[in-house]
């Protein structure tokens, strides 16, 4: 079970939509900036109040669950009083990323889903 922390002094991101996915990869790529890893992971989203859960079913590892915190005092829980509520109690915590719970597993993350040269090429190919 994967703890998200949602603390921004331990990971820093920024999410934002997309509405158009061939526009996003082409204004990357004329950035110059092309994929280096490619996951398709299927991913079941539950909420509790704004509490999200996702279950992810990566292809090199158990599938695991993650919890997004940030709002948990909000909605009246501690992470052991949710994990109590929900039956986990007895279950491995972690606080860590996707790619470190793949070492968990002895797999480079960035190896396992790396886009290979081939797949590169044909894209270019494609394009044309």
């Amino acid at each position: 079970m994967h703890i998200h922390q949602s603390d921004p002094t331990k990971k820093r991101e920024i999410k934002f939509k997309a509405s158009c996915l061939k526009e996003t990869l082409d204004f990357f790529h004329e950035m110059g900036l092309d994929p280096i890893s490619r996951v398709k992971a299927p991913r079941i989203s539950y909420e509790l109040g704004k509490i999200d859960f996702d279950i992810d079913s990566f292809p090199f590892i158990p599938p695991f669950l993650e919890i997004d915190i940030e709002h948990i005092r909000e909605e009246g829980y501690t992470v052991e009083s949710l994990l109590k509520k929900l039956g986990l109690e007895n279950n491995p915590v972690v606080e860590m990323g996707t790619e470190d719970i793949h070492k968990l597993y002895h797999v480079d993350y960035f190896d396992a889903y790396q886009v290979v040269e081939e797949e590169k090429e044909n894209k270019e190919v494609m394009k044309k």
